[in-house]
């Protein structure tokens, strides 16, 4: 068979993090490239690892790739995007701000610039309408894992709610000057909006409407249940899903009859990296025998599950690269924690799977199960509440002053203000959950989305407190503050709970973060990069934990970076075993659990 599995111009591959989307993505480019068609691969991960597979350093912006002259790399920078976008229209937006409402010109420039850089997912919907736009004959989008591969095609709605709220305080400002001039003008930075109303178009319309979707799967009933919500989603959205590629599969599966189409790669040991190995995916090539590993880094020294689990620490976070096993790693540990302890097990991954790990529903109010507490956070609904919830007090409080229809300007203006709320608030609501969670006195477990959205939720806090602040400000200067007790009552103590968030979290005595991770090369290079990124923002490292960890010694240059971190005694190496299936339900948990080890 071959990799040419989509002939339209753009194909998003899209899946569960582990199961070989970036390698997918990058065979199907090179594919496309070699059949005479100019082709551009985005990697729209937080996480990158486009460079990892071709065995390149990728520089920020796009690169030729080292295979063919045709394909052009990029792996989005999504930060350095957004502050040239931004460069550009905070200038307008802020002045638009200061128009339609009563904030003044620092408070106006502060609130828009909060508000307008954005993150991964609307930078690369911005991005993906440039691209659309180009001379590109093909373009290959590798994007996150599963939760955020569907907020990136939510993207243009969340950039209409900027649009919906800029257009409030446009129509103020006319209004405004009508009233004062006797003419309508245009309103200052209205050509900005318009300009953002025609990107949200321009994703819909020329990104999404012709696309493509390559699913990547692979065996196993984690995975299983996760692919199939993410094909729900996709026909929810009426998007073509134009392949399904299950990987490390058997062969004798395949078909390409079914719809949508269903392509089997086999199982290939070390996975493919470089251009021989990217060309050959998918030509029905065998596996090649296990790479020999070439330094021994030590021996277990016994079982690593009653010292972990008696580390006296109230916040536990594992973190790593989509489908390690972060997941049945963080459930097992809760487990074992439960035994002594009232545990909370919280995920805040979009996607998260813990009623496939545990076997059972996983309802908004969460689950008891074997003296563990199991909470899916649903943030997004509960962002939508609060939005409502606000609303609905802006316009009784409106009533109540008294106010006739000459300020139904000013309650629209007030009521948008939301939409300018900085992207990810809904996951901030769930570092909310964490707070209130601790303050009950149980331990807490966190499973959150893998590498990429979990730094980028370590960030969020900090901006959103200085969003709640300027918010509150401009609650303030439309004297509403008496009449909003609630929604000043929610900005305030959503402060203190960040605050408290942020303190807790870089407290050694308070918190133990444990880095899941594969000996393989491209997850490897991800997990070193993660690991440097959590020291640099305080976070304290309590272990790093080797899953599928073949029985004998730990080699391998990985396995010896990872020992390095565990260096002096502030974390530990731990193994945990390679198994023919994954884990599922309580028992199987602990008796994986009880087959951790630590190395020395």
């Amino acid at each position: 068979m071959t990799l040419r599995l989509a002939r339209r111009r753009i194909v998003f591959v899209v899946g569960k993090g582990g199961v070989g989307k970036t390698t997918t993505a990058a065979a199907l480019a090179l594919d496309f490239a070699d059949a005479g068609d100019a082709t551009h691969l985005l990697s729209t991960d937080p996480a990158h690892s486009v460079g990892d597979v071709f065995g390149v350093t990728l520089p920020g912006g796009a690169a030729p790739s080292p295979c063919s002259a045709l394909l052009t790399l990029e792996e989005l920078d999504a930060r350095a995007y957004a502050a040239r976008w931004t460069r550009r229209i905070i200038g307008p937006v802020a002045e638009l701000v200061e128009a339609g409402t009563y904030l003044d010109a620092a408070d106006a420039r502060a609130l828009a610039d909060l508000s307008l850089p954005g993150v991964d997912e609307i930078m690369g919907a911005l991005r993906l309408v440039e691209l659309a736009r180009g001379r590109a004959a093909r373009i290959v989008v590798d994007t996150a894992p599963t939760g955020h591969a569907l907020r990136l095609l939510e993207a243009g709605d969340l950039v209409a709610g900027w649009v919906a709220a800029l257009d409030a305080m446009a129509a103020k400002a006319r209004a405004v000057s009508a009233g004062l001039v006797h003419v309508a003008l245009p309103a200052p930075g209205e050509e900005a909006v318009q300009e953002l109303g025609a990107q949200v178009r321009a994703f819909h319309d020329e990104v999404l409407a012709g696309a493509g979707f390559v699913v990547v799967t692979r065996p196993g009933a984690v995975v299983a249940a996760e692919t199939d919500r993410l094909l729900a989603e996709l026909r929810r959205r009426a998007l073509a899903v134009d392949a399904l590629v299950v990987t490390a599969g058997d062969v004798a599966d395949a078909d390409t009859t079914a719809n949508p189409p269903r392509f089997v790669l086999p199982p290939l040991s070390p996975p493919p990296r470089g251009c021989a190995a990217l060309r050959a995916l998918g030509h029905d090539q065998p596996a090649s025998p296990a790479a020999r590993i070439d330094r021994e880094v030590g021996a277990p020294a016994g079982n690593a599950a009653g010292a972990l689990v008696a580390l006296p620490r109230r916040l536990f976070l594992f973190a790593g690269k989509g489908g390690v096993g972060k997941t049945t790693c963080a459930s097992a540990f809760a487990l074992g924690l439960a035994q002594d302890a009232a545990v909370v097990l919280l995920s805040t991954d979009p996607a998260g799977s813990l009623a496939d790990v545990f076997g059972v529903e996983v309802p908004p109010e969460g689950v008891r199960l074997s003296g563990l507490e199991l909470r899916q956070v649903d943030a997004a609904a509960e962002l939508a509440q609060v939005q409502l919830d606000y609303q609905r007090e802006v316009q009784a409080a409106f009533e109540a002053l008294g106010l006739d229809a000459a300020a139904a300007m000013d309650r629209a203006v007030v009521e948008a203000l939301w939409g300018l709320a900085p992207p990810g608030m809904d996951e901030l609501l769930a570092l909310v959950r964490i707070v209130r969670t601790l303050e009950s006195g149980a331990r807490l477990v966190i499973d959150p989305a893998p590498t990429g959205h979990f730094l980028r939720l370590l960030e969020l806090p900090a901006l959103a407190l200085e969003w709640t602040h300027a918010l509150m400000r401009l609650v303030l200067k439309y004297h509403l503050a008496s009449q909003l007790d609630a929604v000043a009552r929610v900005l305030l103590e959503f402060a203190r709970d960040l605050k408290h968030f942020l303190t807790r979290l870089t407290d050694p005595a308070a918190t133990a973060a444990f880095v899941v991770t594969l000996d393989e090369p491209v997850v490897v290079a991800e997990t070193e990069r993660l690991l440097g990124q959590l020291a640099g923002a305080h976070v304290p490292l309590a272990g790093v934990i080797v899953n599928r960890a073949e029985a004998g010694p730990l080699r391998g240059r990985g396995a010896e970076r990872f020992r390095a971190q565990a260096a002096g005694g502030a974390s530990a190496l731990i193994l945990s075993p390679s198994l023919p299936s994954p884990p599922v339900g309580p028992d199987a948990l602990r008796a994986f659990l009880g087959r951790w080890e630590i190395v020395t």
